[in-house]
């Protein structure tokens, strides 16, 4: 047969173009016919070492039929790393020199990223159903699809993971595959989903533009945009019996998706309702009557006039608002005096007849919206500690847009840093940001820090926010049933005694320290936040104060709550003790004590 081969390849030499190709397909398959009969137990160690870790991938270029192609891998028996591979061009490999023979495992992540490349180019804008090999795993790439933030109208939505340093594909498809889940995927470059169906419609192939921080090589979504992949059936694995088999197969979007996603998109523009002011009139645009008025068309029509505010108000009527010296929005009202339904939409509201409902648009206040780095080593290391679930990123995103300095972070959360907070990516210890969150509370860590301002909040809704971040993300709300588990007991009865270690370790060890509450900050958001600047020593002008009312809440606000009081009477009772032993404490070193939110029967 080597003859034979031989003969082939000078033959080559003698013909035109179109015999090349022949014979060169040929040639490929009868070196498949030889390699399928070999017994890599049969093979001399020189022999093996040669052949271990080479894989053809060559024959999905030529364009056979989709059930030819698992003919492309060589089975060599059933010992590991026995899988034929394509040995690059130019190397040189001598029996016996594993290194110079052997490929990356991120080979198959650069042959796959160009044969989407080739696709992408000869169908642009299109979906792409195309099978692949990743990892060995048998998937169809099904292309781009669009993404909501809101948890709950995600593309997918059972499982979730990020790594902003690793991340690739086959990371991402091995996690969906051992969890059963079929549908697989990449979005802001670092985050991976999975799911039993797609919930949204595709978009552009080309809007997936973003490279994979473990392989720049490769792609992982885009900005509110998924790179979608099917694990085939066969790769999927048998789940264990007492997890009933995920269902296999592409659902279309459900038709009241848009519907939902532009409810949402509407409670998260939200800022509350205000008190119309006599000088309404001369600062904001001329009122527009519309007697399909909704809270999107006004939006819609403030953006369009370079508006930061949408008015709404009487049912019908739609201004838009600057904040200025002038025209400022405080003293906002309860939200049962704007109790009137839009004219367009009856599920929703649009103010009263002397108040407003104030919606932010799409337009970014510049006043306050950029920020900076201090020099290298030029500031104090002041902490922003905290128990987790207690407000800090809303703090956060208050000191910098007052500051125009970015704060920093002992934690790497990349989708904090994708939505804003850059100092999430700096190192902590580098003093070139204004304060650093922290939720560690050992003795030698709170004396690294100069200074500290230490955040404390009721500890049933921290811990409540905090189990809400685990199960739906920032601003998601998990299902009742995760608040029925036998986890959920244990996670009040440590976290409740980690909230208490918390607040005493930074009382007791912090150097210099500044206690403030979060109720306090809901109540007086401007009066706190001037508390927090004089304790850093920094001036903050009145444009970015101004600024800052029209947005305070940020992009973290979760607007929906629990229905119902999930805490058991034992609960109760152990957490109560650990708030009277804080509420000592702090009036043990001269802070100020809990608030009057707190439960009455527990100070």
């Amino acid at each position: 047969m080597a003859r034979l081969l031989l003969k082939l390849s000078r033959a080559t030499m003698r013909v035109g173009t179109p015999a090349l190709l022949v014979l060169t397909g040929v040639s490929l398959c009868s070196l498949m016919l030889i390699t399928r009969q070999v017994d890599n137990t049969n093979l001399s160690p020189s022999r093996r070492d040669l052949l271990e870790g080479v894989e053809f991938s060559v024959l999905p270029d030529l364009q056979l039929p989709h059930r030819s192609r698992p003919s492309a891998v060589s089975k060599l028996g059933n010992q590991k790393n026995t899988r034929l591979r394509s040995i690059p061009a130019g190397t040189e490999s001598a029996p016996g020199n594993k290194t110079s023979t052997r490929m990356k495992g991120t080979v198959s992540a650069v042959d796959h990223q160009a044969f989407i490349k080739k696709a992408i180019k000869e169908r642009p804008g299109r979906v792409m159903y195309q099978p692949l090999t990743l990892a060995g795993i048998n998937v169809t790439f099904l292309g781009c699809y669009e993404d909501s933030v809101v948890p709950s109208l995600r593309t997918l939505q059972e499982e979730f993971l990020s790594d902003y340093r690793r991340m690739t594909v086959e990371k991402c498809l091995n996690h969906c595959r051992k969890r059963y889940f079929p549908f697989v995927g990449l979005e802001f470059g670092g985050e991976c989903y999975c799911g039993k169906q797609l919930h949204r419609g595709p978009a552009s192939v080309s809007d997936c533009n973003v490279s994979c921080p473990g392989h720049e090589n490769s792609t992982c979504g885009g900005v509110n945009r998924l790179t979608v992949y099917h694990i085939h059936p066969r790769s999927m694995g048998r789940p264990p019996k007492d997890r009933q088999r995920v269902e296999l197969g592409i659902l279309r979007p459900d038709p009241r998706s848009r519907e939902r996603y532009l409810d949402a998109e509407t409670d998260e523009a939200y800022r509350g309702c205000y008190p119309v002011r006599p000088g309404l009139e001369r600062t904001a645009s001329m009122p527009v009557r519309d007697h399909l008025l909704t809270p999107r068309r006004c939006r819609l029509s403030c953006q369009q006039q370079i508006y930061t505010l949408a008015l709404v108000r009487n049912a019908t009527v739609c201004q838009c608002l600057n904040a200025s010296a002038t025209c400022r929005l405080v003293n906002a009202s309860s939200d049962d005096n704007c109790n009137f339904s839009c004219s367009g939409n009856e599920r929703q509201k649009c103010g009263g007849p002397s108040h407003m409902s104030v919606y932010r648009t799409e337009i970014e206040d510049r006043r306050c919206a950029t920020a900076s780095f201090l020099q290298d080593h030029s500031w104090p290391l002041v902490a922003l500690a905290s128990y987790p679930g207690s407000g800090n990123t809303w703090v956060r995103h208050l000191i910098e847009r007052a500051t125009g300095i970015y704060t920093g972070s002992y934690y790497n959360d990349g989708d904090l840093f994708n939505k804003g907070f850059r100092g999430e990516r700096e190192n902590w210890l580098r003093r070139n940001t204004v304060a650093v969150k922290t939720h560690r509370f050992d003795r030698a860590h709170i004396e690294q820090f100069h200074s500290s301002i230490l955040l404390i909040r009721n500890p049933y809704s921290a811990m409540l926010a905090e189990h809400n971040r685990k199960y739906a993300g920032h601003t998601g709300l998990p299902a009742p049933k995760y608040y029925q588990l036998h986890e959920w007991r244990e996670f009040v009865d440590g976290q409740s005694r980690t909230w208490t270690n918390t607040n005493l370790n930074w009382l007791q060890y912090s150097r210099r320290l500044l206690v403030v509450h979060y109720e306090d900050i809901v109540r007086d958001t401007m009066g706190q936040l001037r508390r927090i600047l004089d304790f850093l020593g920094l001036p903050a002008s009145q444009d970015r104060l101004i600024c800052l009312e029209a947005d305070k809440d940020g992009k973290f606000k979760r607007r929906r709550h629990l229905e119902f009081d999930p805490y058991t009477s034992d609960m109760k009772g152990y957490t109560n003790i650990y708030i009277k032993t804080i509420d000592m404490s702090l009036r043990l070193y001269n802070q100020t004590r809990l608030p009057q939110e707190y439960s009455t029967d527990s100070l």
